[in-house]
């Protein structure tokens, strides 16, 4: 695994909640809620046999083609005490920090090279639209809806950009 500076507090910490800007000293500001199309945030996905997207964290949530994810941002858990909801970072570095596709992660136990896939072919680094009830973080956010609306970054040798746009994406983002 990638070596965590002292400042950051390890991210296996039971304590410390993961994802997102969640937690402690993340500065989550007051939900809001929010139309479609007005929050982008950026996440990455396993992608399995199929071309079939499935969140990192929790691996057996399941993102469906033509129907948005959906999470509580209230919903107060043991991993997530600020609340869960679907994450995104506000930026392209942050969630490449989170694992570690150009640099060991900072604060992720997720990254590429050290992760077992999981029955996963690869990752893929996109951008989300985010909605409802939405809780802005320093570097992200938690929110009720989310769909991915761009894909950028395929790794894996199996991960087939083209496929997972015409999957996911209304033809007018393609």
């Amino acid at each position: 695994m990638g070596s965590h500076p002292p400042s950051q507090p390890d991210p296996r910490d039971p304590g410390r909640p993961e994802g997102p800007g969640a937690g402690e000293g993340a500065g989550e500001r007051a939900c809001i809620r929010s139309p479609p199309g007005e929050i982008i945030g950026f996440r990455a996905w396993r992608v399995r046999e199929g071309n079939r997207l499935f969140s990192i964290f929790y691996d057996s949530f399941e993102w469906f083609p033509g129907l948005p994810a959906e999470g509580d941002p209230d919903l107060k858990v043991p991993y997530y005490p600020d609340g869960a909801g679907i994450h995104a970072f506000k930026t392209f570095p942050e969630v490449d920090n989170y694992i570690g596709y150009t640099n060991p992660p900072t604060y992720s136990v997720f990254s590429v090279a050290d992760r077992d896939l999981g029955g996963s072919i690869g990752y893929v680094i996109g951008e989300v639209e985010l909605w409802g009830t939405v809780a802005e973080h320093t570097i992200g956010y938690r929110a009720q809806f989310a769909r991915p609306i761009k894909f950028l970054v395929g790794l894996g040798v199996d991960v087939n950009l083209g496929a997972l746009r015409a999957r996911y994406l209304a033809p007018s983002t393609l």
